[in-house]
């Protein structure tokens, strides 16, 4: 999915050089930006990083509980 910004958002997104939190006027978070230069590095782009460690993604990967993605969109549409 695109979404197009007008000239003057597009402006103030471009001078962004870090990630940032995108909030509405009520001070709720819409989503998060991550502006190219935020992820390049010395005309290079740098692979993003999370930040958990190999072994705290697999100890994650072992916990049981979930549910399919399908459920729960399903549970979204009925509400």
């Amino acid at each position: 999915m695109k979404v197009l910004v007008d000239d003057q958002l597009s402006s103030k997104l471009r001078e962004i050089q870090e990630p940032v939190e995108i909030r509405d006027g009520q001070g709720r978070t819409s989503g998060y930006f991550h502006p190219t230069a935020a992820v390049r590095g010395g005309g290079r782009q740098r692979p993003l990083r999370s930040p958990f460690g190999d072994e705290e993604l697999a100890r994650r990967q072992q916990v049981p509980g979930g549910r399919p993605l399908a459920e729960i969109w399903k549970d979204l549409a009925d509400k």
